[in-house]
């Protein structure tokens, strides 16, 4: 079975509900063929003709780039109604790995099935793509397992692949050590030097801290998060890890962050009711209120290291549905958080439902402590700032995707497009100042900020229900570069065989040399399996 997405209802962690509600079994698996008609073993294509829209509004196909050497699998520009040409093709020309302003890789699951949402998560790593998909259903556990099982409803999986001499293919099919129907395993990913953390928030087991007893026990939904490890292309599982106080439906594994050795995880229906780092964990007063979980690794063991809840936490706050790291910071978010307040003046006024707010926690000592609260410049009810968030150093980005204002600057709220979505960027000086991103199209319903991913001096912004040439919630990516001191827009991405219902944007990775996209409803190249999900690389 399979998730309903929903970006901004209530109850609502990384953007997904938390009640699967389709009903019926995946449908069955059905072979994987290549636009030429043929059989393919192959589940990555060159994809030629990106559409996009440079800042300026001008829409077309791009050129190609020109073959270079050490260029991976070829494939030259083709039409859209032509499809993907299959990358293993004989005689194909021209790079298949190029810029936004070239030709682009097209991914596939290996075991492709209807709803199964492959790019719903998506990571990058050097030469490494990681893409997950929380309903996939085969009911094999660990690495290389049989794919093709599907009685294990959406226990989840993870694709690894890699480009090497030959080409970008897949290397491993990941699935949780003890893979349960309904774990959702892939739905939140992060990577980091050769080490890959997973989620799968609806896992099972009681157990608490790291790799203790994985068997299921009652209540459901406490939720986890797996730790693997790569050396000389061959991955491994290091650990599993679980809550300090885990408890049923807490969603632990909801957002998953991770920089070198440490590794933050969200829970945003834990119920704790403390107001301090490292507080009261017994305590489920205050429902839904949530909280975050740092762990650091020495060595090859990790440990638990602070647990973080809002100094303002209150219930259906969510605190841990989007998380960050980046060297002594962690940002969270709590998109439910209500206070209607600007300011930290008074935090807990709950004036406006679900305005939503993310803090700030630094490094200190052998813990953390909050350093900052932070409110959209124009809080109102629904908008949910803190649903996503992108830290880099002393930057950080929070999306509020349920935001309707059309026009301005961020200081005033006129609700005329309900849901288009924005994007705050913060910067830790001593004079603060925010940056206030809308699409250039401002569309209702586009969840402008349904995904986030610096690099550098480079932001992109997902929105999965943007409609795109027209077609509804096919998506775009939005790519904003800062030059000097302000953002612009760069360039607008969609899919080059976009149709309706696609989420292009549901997810971003980005790392200095590629850009990862993910469009977890598409269904192009497996006839009658929709939301099998694709995932597009570009080169940077």
């Amino acid at each position: 079975m399979t998730s309903e997405r929903n970006y901004t209802g209530a109850k609502v962690a990384r953007a997904i509900r938390w009640q699967r509600c389709w009903a019926g079994a995946a449908l069955a698996c059905a072979t994987l063929w290549a636009c030429s008609g043929r059989k393919s073993i192959d589940n990555v294509y060159a994809q030629g003709g990106a559409t996009g829209q440079n800042a300026s509004g001008g829409q077309g196909s791009a050129a190609s780039r020109p073959s270079e050497a050490g260029a991976e699998h070829g494939g030259g520009a083709g039409s859209d109604d032509a499809g993907p040409a299959n990358a293993g093709d004989s005689g194909a020309g021209g790079s298949s790995e190029s810029g936004v302003d070239g030709d682009l890789l097209y991914f596939k699951a290996s075991n492709p099935d209807a709803q199964d949402g492959f790019g719903q998560s998506l990571a990058l790593w050097g030469d490494w793509l990681a893409v997950g998909a929380p309903d996939e259903s085969s009911n094999s556990t660990g690495i290389g397992g049989d794919e093709e099982d599907d009685s294990g409803d959406s226990s989840g999986a993870v694709y690894l692949f890699s480009r090497q001499a030959s080409g970008w293919a897949q290397r491993a099919y990941v699935k949780a050590s003890n893979a349960g129907s309904g774990d959702g395993f892939g739905t939140a990913l992060a990577f980091s030097n050769g080490t890959l953390a997973v989620s799968a928030p609806f896992e099972d087991s009681r157990a608490t801290g790291i790799d203790g007893a994985e068997g299921n026990g009652p209540g459901g939904n406490q939720g986890a998060v797996y730790v693997f490890v790569e050396a000389n292309g061959n991955w491994q599982q290091q650990a599993y890890v679980k809550a300090t106080n885990t408890d049923a439906i807490d969603l632990f594994g909801s957002s998953v962050a991770l920089d070198g050795d440490i590794l933050a995880v969200g829970a945003p229906w834990e119920d704790g009711a403390a107001t301090s780092v490292d507080g009261d964990q017994t305590s489920n007063a205050a429902m839904n209120s949530g909280a975050a979980y740092v762990y650091e690794r020495t060595g090859a063991v990790w440990q638990p290291l602070a647990y973080l809840k809002a100094d303002n936490a209150e219930a259906e706050d969510e605190l841990g549905a989007a998380l960050a790291v980046s060297g002594e910071l962690i940002a969270v978010g709590a998109p439910g958080e209500s206070s209607n307040d600007g300011s930290a003046a008074d935090p807990s006024n709950n004036a406006a439902h679900e305005a939503g707010a993310a803090y700030v926690f630094a490094r200190a000592g052998a813990s953390y402590q909050q350093v900052a609260y932070l409110k959209a410049s124009n809080p109102h009810a629904d908008a949910r700032f803190g649903a996503q968030l992108a830290l880099q150093g002393n930057v950080l980005a929070v999306s509020a995707v349920g935001e309707g204002t059309l026009g301005g600057d961020g200081s005033g709220s006129n609700e005329l497009r309900p849901e288009s979505g924005a994007v705050y960027v913060f910067e830790r000086t001593n004079d603060a100042w925010a940056t206030y991103l809308k699409a250039p199209v401002v569309s209702e319903s586009a969840y402008f900020g349904a995904a986030l991913a610096p690099s550098g001096d480079t932001l992109v912004v997902g929105a999965l229900g943007d409609d795109s040439g027209k077609l509804p919630l096919s998506g775009t990516a939005y790519v904003y570069v800062r030059p000097a001191q302000s953002w612009r827009l760069q360039k607008s991405l969609r899919a080059p065989n976009a149709e309706l219902g696609d989420r292009f944007g549901s997810s971003v990775a980005l790392t200095p040399t590629r850009l990862a996209i993910g469009a977890y409803n598409e269904a192009a190249n497996v006839p009658g399996m929709p939301g099998a999900g694709a995932a597009y690389l570009y080169r940077r």
